[in-house]
């Protein structure tokens, strides 16, 4: 669809509620941690510009939620009969119109608070969601003017929220996590980064669903402590690394692929390995990386049927 056609579409559809109205787009932006953040307001039918710039520890949803409010007390401060606010951010609409009395950032109350005054004064006003960066004219307008606020805007009496600041210390935090497991790799746990490690603070499993026994045969092959000959050796809990089988080392490669021991056991895991995983190197390290279920659940009812509770 065509930008003309976007706004087109708009306007027949807002026509009912545009009419007679003072129309506002209101946009935030944050480009990263470190520069300011701007909020903005404008108005084709003023016409108004508004740039604000706030702290950079603001989030994006305190800046959408604080240009909603300068658009609020702008048509209080001046009386406008009649005005329709349009917003992109949903999150922030939702947040003015839920029933709960009391929100956790402040700038939601200002909002409530400044529209009620803005109400009681005579305005009647509409808020309204539209998506971004779809061409809408006002949209995009105002998505410039937030861009230009973060060095042009004007300074206000905004204040960051409690919660705001929460991400603040976190990405701290996460940052800290980040750099010493980097740092440590290299003493301790270095195949396990090598192979394993995201900056993901969620777990491999966190959107599987898969039993306890399950997730902890997988995390204790990924973290190379099982209990097999050659990881035992290795803590000198055992005097050697050979398999019963009599080959010099019994890990977890030699049981699933190698071992004579074991080969009865393994047509159902060589099968599904060979059809999910037909170019892998004969190697079970790289692919429980991100294993699916299933591989999860014959890994682990193959090392059952072999009787070995690693």
């Amino acid at each position: 669809m065509s930008t003309r056609e976007v706004n087109s579409l708009f306007r027949e559809t807002f026509a009912e509620f545009t009419q007679g109205s003072i129309t506002f787009f209101t946009d935030g932006s944050k480009i990263d941690s470190s520069r300011a953040v701007g909020a903005s307001v404008y108005s084709p039918d003023l016409p108004l510009e508004i740039r604000c710039k706030l702290p950079s520890d603001a989030s994006t949803f305190s800046a959408e939620a604080w240009a909603i409010y300068e658009a609020l007390f702008f048509i209080h401060q001046f009386r406008i009969p009649s005005a329709i606010i349009f917003s992109d951010c949903k999150s922030v609409l939702q947040s003015i119109t839920s029933l709960n009395i009391v929100h956790k950032n402040y700038v939601i109350t200002l909002i409530r608070n400044m529209y009620s005054r803005a109400v009681n004064a005579g305005s009647r006003i509409r808020m309204a969601w539209i998506p971004s960066h779809k061409g809408i004219v006002g949209n995009e307008r105002a998505d410039t003017l937030a861009k230009e606020a973060i060095t042009t805007g004007r300074k206000t009496n905004f204040k960051v929220p409690y919660t705001d600041l929460f991400h603040r210390s976190k990405n701290i935090l996460d940052k800290k996590r980040i750099d010493y497991l980097e740092n440590a790799a290299y003493t301790t746990g270095n195949f396990y980064y090598t192979h394993y490690h995201t900056d993901n603070v969620k777990p491999w499993y966190s959107q599987l669903l898969l039993s306890r026994a399950q997730i902890v045969i997988i995390n204790r092959l990924r973290s190379g402590h099982y209990n097999l000959n050659y990881s035992l050796h290795r803590k000198n809990i055992v005097d050697s690394a050979g398999c019963p089988c009599g080959d010099s080392y019994q890990d977890a490669n030699h049981v699933i692929f190698r071992c004579e021991l074991t080969r009865v056991k393994s047509p159902p895991l060589f099968k599904y390995l060979r059809e999910k995983f037909p170019t892998s190197p004969i190697n079970i390290f790289p692919l429980i990386r991100n294993p699916t279920p299933k591989l999860c659940r014959l890994i682990l009812a193959f090392f059952n049927s072999c009787e070995l509770y690693i």
